[in-house]
């Protein structure tokens, strides 16, 4: 058989993906956070774009859908949170807060103490040397050899390090850490008990392995129970108590509050950045090439060239922009409708929805609803909760209807938060119990559910009062 070239025109269809639509759709899905960083990179590049003052002048020119200026800048003030931006910078200023001040604390206490210079000097470098959880991550003899003081400097600086305030600091390891803490609590019989558990028994402290300690420590339950409350009140990361994460702030991206009987659905629009296209940029495209204007000479084709392409990209931003917020709002008014009774009563009383039937309510794509959902947050009466939150599937109950598979996680916390705690339920019981209340699971399903709660089983559960 013989190969050859050939030319065949064909008709199809296909969907074409212009830049436009592709920026709508990244721009629909980035968190508020991602945004401004896109946003500021499209405003360094583009230089027609600049920070709007004006921001519902700005949707009424593309898009609408907006509320009045008096009520953004009420809102704003009565939030006192101030633009977005100034949160952010804000909240990236701060977050070495607190970095240096355990370093600090100990230096201060330091420079009260009586010591001899090779002393002082070997404790200033153990002090440097402390890692984030304020443990020594070396041993003395090698901060010795290093620093070319006397080992006998460091062992003295390092019992004056252990004595300072967080208790627990320069310690070698966990069961270090813990000693530290305990020799510091009043002397009661529990303390001396949690004192040979963690000297001797503290990998038994989880699983079975407490029944074998509880033996060889010839202790009763209701002892060893006391002596592990005294443990779970220590702290094993000293360090972070000066020196904590930076918090990270989410800001909502939508409200939802009750008035006039219906749930009522507020933009947080302080916190998406809003830009338009200067109004200089503007006056010179529409100038005409006849007008006598000293400064229309000035233009020449290839600028003005330039200016309305970026005019056309900026125009596509804006247009992005207002539609991923026109998006959200209806996303965020249609889930407010189906969830009324989560938002009146609580997470038990979560319904069944997926995002197939808000896109066919809002007649949409699955796909458009998936990604108007990612990343953003709303603030409810119940709390701040992520969109997608509010997305769950289906169970069987016993009238025929459905119920959440969130609402019953949320009633099986419920239950074993009010358990007994000396007879605590098992899943089979927590199956029992879901159906008096109307809803059939097994107690697989059950199990499943407690172990995503991250809640032990029955047998771990299980305190002697």
């Amino acid at each position: 058989m013989q190969q050859a070239y050939q030319l065949q025109q064909l008709q199809v269809q296909r969907l074409i993906m212009t830049q436009s639509i592709q920026q709508a759709i990244a721009v629909l899905q980035m968190p508020t956070v991602d945004l401004w960083s896109y946003v500021q990179e499209a405003c360094l590049e583009n230089p027609l774009l600049e920070w709007a003052v004006d921001r519902d002048a700005v949707r009424k020119e593309y898009g609408g859908c907006s509320r009045t200026a008096r009520e953004w800048f009420e809102r704003r003030g009565s939030r006192a949170l101030g633009a977005f931006a100034d949160v952010a910078s804000q909240a990236v200023a701060g977050e070495g807060v607190g970095a240096g001040s355990l370093r600090s604390s100990l230096h201060e206490q330091l420079g009260l103490l009586r010591l001899t210079p090779d002393v002082r000097s070997a404790a200033r470098v153990l002090i440097d040397s402390l890692d984030e959880r304020g443990y020594l991550p070396e041993g003395v003899g090698d901060y010795a050899a290093a620093s070319g003081l006397p080992a006998v400097a460091f062992t003295e600086a390092l019992m004056v390090l252990q004595e300072m305030e967080p208790h627990g600091l320069a310690a070698r390891d966990l069961r270090e850490c813990l000693l530290l803490q305990l020799r510091f609590l009043p002397f009661t019989p529990d303390v001396e008990l949690a004192c040979r558990i963690v000297s001797d028994h503290l990998q038994d402290i989880p699983g079975a392995g407490s029944l074998r300690a509880m033996t060889a420590l010839d202790c009763t339950r209701g002892q060893w129970q006391a002596a592990l409350a005294v443990i779970r009140g220590l702290e094993p990361r000293p360090g972070h108590a000066h020196s904590p994460d930076p918090i990270p702030y989410i800001a909502a991206d939508v409200s939802v509050v009750r008035a006039c009987n219906r749930w009522v659905v507020i933009m947080h629009d302080d916190v998406v950045p809003t830009v338009q296209i200067a109004e200089e940029y503007r006056r010179m495209l529409e100038k005409g090439p006849g007008l006598e204007d000293v400064a229309d000479d000035r233009i020449s084709p290839d600028v003005r060239e330039y200016l309305l392409k970026k005019t056309l990209a900026a125009t596509s931003l804006l247009r992005s922009l207002e539609a991923r917020r026109r998006t959200l709002f209806r996303v965020a008014e249609a889930i407010a409708q189906h969830q009324g009774e989560f938002l009146l009563r609580g997470p038990e009383f979560l319904k069944p929805l997926t995002m197939k039937m808000v896109a066919d309510d809002l007649l949409l794509h699955e796909s458009t609803i998936s990604r108007a959902v990612a990343g953003k947050y709303i603030q409810t009466p119940r709390g701040l909760f992520e969109l997608r939150y509010f997305f769950s599937s289906a169970l069987q109950t016993t009238s025929g209807e459905v119920a959440a598979g969130k609402g019953v996680r949320a009633a099986i916390k419920r239950l074993i938060e009010q358990e007994d705690k000396a007879q605590p339920l098992t899943d089979q019981d927590l199956a029992g119990q879901l159906l008096q209340h109307g809803v059939r699971v097994s107690r697989r399903t059950v199990a499943k559910y407690r172990e995503e709660l991250r809640l032990p089983a029955s047998s771990a559960r299980r305190r002697v009062t």
